[in-house]
């Protein structure tokens, strides 16, 4: 247990034989995260690998086959046949412990604008990397350079649609992901989504609106 905890985080202890097992984590509280509400048309976006874990929590075990960073909750819970409360609970869990966020769908119709938090990592290699490895569509072929996703980010304006960004910036042709391009600016905060909702301008009668 002392090494599994300490090497890993995690152990798995027979107690008396193969089918009767206590598993054990180790979380740090200081990492974690307080999850928001979760809405029905929200997007789970994993970050990090729960194969060890999936078996852990009932739900989550059923529910592990359809995370693919692409489903909505409402979806995942009909897929996996699981009350749409406790898959909730199961993502802000997952939240809580630093392995996913949430983000709405991610839809070429969606406007998508760069923030400042794009400044502090052009001061943080490390982060850099981890953009790299993270977008990166192919590992057949050269990485994408920072330069490159970083002249990505910055073609991201209110106003400008996201079909309309990959469309005139190709970034295939830099072996960039363009899904997993706005999610990790999303998680990041490089990137906020712009909503627009229709306004009344002024009075109007209850028949013409």
């Amino acid at each position: 247990i002392f090494h599994g905890i300490d090497d890993h985080g995690y152990c798995c202890v027979n107690v008396i034989d193969e089918l009767n097992v206590i598993k054990l984590s180790y979380v740090n509280k200081d990492h974690c995260v307080n999850p928001p509400q979760i809405k029905d048309s929200d997007v789970p976006i994993i970050i990090s690998n729960l194969e060890e874990c999936a078996s852990w929590d009932l739900t989550l075990r059923e529910l592990y086959p359809f995370l693919d960073n692409q489903k909505p909750v409402r979806l995942l819970a009909d897929l996996s046949l699981l009350d749409l409360v406790l898959v909730k609970k199961c993502i802000q869990s997952l939240i809580y412990y630093n392995l996913a966020f949430v983000v709405s769908p991610i839809r070429y119709s969606n406007t998508y604008y760069v923030t400042s938090a794009i400044q502090s990592i052009m001061q943080n290699p490390a982060l850099q990397e981890e953009c790299i490895d993270y977008v990166k569509m192919d590992e057949r072929y050269p990485s994408p350079s920072w330069e490159d996703i970083f002249n990505l980010y910055e073609t991201f304006q209110s106003g400008i649609k996201l079909k309309q960004v990959f469309l005139y910036e190709k970034p295939f042709l830099r072996n960039v992901n363009e899904r997993r391009l706005v999610e990790f600016g999303l998680l990041k905060g490089i990137l906020k989504r712009l909503h627009r909702y229709p306004v009344a301008c002024g009075p109007a009668d209850a028949d013409e609106v």
